[in-house]
């Protein structure tokens, strides 16, 4: 939870210079206004969807991707070394893997007696094999994440009835190439054509680039998989193979009940068994919506649906403060895929909703004066979320399932 006051917080660009707005800059603030005056209520909507349990029979080829960019230098590519040991060996014997070390080139793990890099078996072995090969390798350069992809996916070669698992391993931080989310979930799919596998995505550490480790998995049909301080090296092996093999609800879209506008993100992610996935939205129909919600996608190529009987009423609870800014947070991800067009739109909501964006910093100040020295407006849209109060929500099971 969280605690303390955001009174004192408050999202800000430095100050510039006066520019003329363009037609789509003007386009974008009105967007934004119309957000901010909008007086419906928000609403936040976690759906964790039962899926089937389809058992594939199918040997897998994984592709594992170690980032070797600047931006991986020191503990962070230490872990990320263990991490891909630790796969290896955890790995199911009838499946065979690569390893690559990746900045703006990629160098694959070869054969120690000088042969070309090939897929092998993991085990113990195979696993120290991989600590030797990564302990010789020095974070260094750029990162260039849609070209690793493809390198991961060339590197496999042929699949000969396998499905391909390319597993990548980083902060996520394009610096060379498709940097833009947009642009490296466009450079994966054509990397990774439907059908041909998926990127399973594993950020290390709270500061990874979610946006872009997003758009990774998204391009692959894949998922994101936190690797975070703290957990045993172990635990986030068996995680990341648990969504390399487990099931994954892939082309997933969403109908709400009536009522229920402005709905974020326009388009969801594959969802992992046991994830979930969060909507936020406008109540544009009153201070009560009922209806029912249906989520449909595709799981091992079949078609899948499922039902949820919903009733949501407002509320005026601060334990529910935090939504507001939930909504916020989930609009500005989804504008900043539209790039800099978008921007004046991300700055004002950033402003007014005091969530952080990729334009913006989030500034905690001491004083009055402070305020005033650094010529910032204090106006924000939503009530102040300290964390100490229970917020209010409610539940409800998918039809014909009592436990989902």
């Amino acid at each position: 939870s969280m605690s303390g006051s955001v009174e004192r917080s408050v999202a800000a660009t430095l100050p510039g210079k006066a520019k003329t707005l363009t037609a789509d800059e003007k386009l974008a603030v009105d967007n934004a206004a119309a957000i901010l005056t909008d007086g419906s209520p928000y609403v936040a909507i976690a759906l964790r969807p039962k899926l089937p349990r389809w058992q594939e029979a199918k040997e897998r080829v994984h592709a594992i991707v170690v980032d070797a960019s600047r931006s991986m230098f020191g503990e962070r590519f230490a872990r990320a070394s263990r991490l891909a040991s630790s796969i290896v060996r955890e790995m199911d014997r009838r499946d065979s893997f690569v390893v690559l070390a990746c900045d703006t080139v990629c160098r694959p793990m070869s054969d120690e007696r000088g042969g070309t890099a090939r897929p092998e078996a993991p085990g113990a072995a195979a696993a120290e094999k991989v600590d030797r090969f990564l302990g010789q390798i020095e974070p260094d350069g750029g990162s260039d994440l849609g070209a690793s992809i493809s390198a991961a996916r060339a590197a496999v070669g042929g699949l000969s009835g396998k499905e391909l698992r390319v597993l990548y391993l980083g902060d996520g931080t394009p610096s060379v190439g498709a940097t833009r989310p947009a642009h490296l979930e466009t450079a994966v799919r054509t990397s990774m054509p439907a059908g041909d596998g998926a990127v399973i995505a594993v950020a290390l550490g709270a500061d990874a680039d979610m946006p872009s480790l997003g758009a990774l998995a998204r391009g692959g049909g894949g998922v994101v998989v936190p690797y975070v301080p703290g957990q045993k090296v172990s635990t986030a092996a068996l995680e990341v193979l648990g969504a390399a093999y487990g099931v994954v609800l892939r082309d997933a879209e969403v109908e709400l009940p009536s009522g229920l506008s402005q709905v974020s993100p326009a388009r969801l992610d594959p969802i992992r068994a046991g994830g979930e996935t969060l909507l936020v939205a406008r109540m544009s129909g009153g201070n009560e919506v009922s209806g029912t919600v249906k989520l449909r996608g595709r799981v091992a190529g079949e078609k899948f649906e499922q039902t949820y009987p919903i009733k949501v009423v407002s509320n005026v609870n601060a334990g529910n403060a935090f939504v507001p800014r939930l909504y916020a947070a989930a609009k500005i991800a989804e504008l900043e895929q539209g790039g800099d067009l978008q921007k004046p739109t991300v700055i004002e909501l950033s402003k007014r909703f005091a969530v952080a964006s990729r334009f913006t910093s989030l500034l905690v100040l001491e004083s009055e004066a402070m305020f005033k020295a650094f010529g910032l407006d204090r106006h924000n849209a939503v009530p102040s979320f300290t964390g100490e109060i229970l917020a209010q929500s409610s539940s409800a099971d998918a039809d014909g399932e009592g436990d989902a």
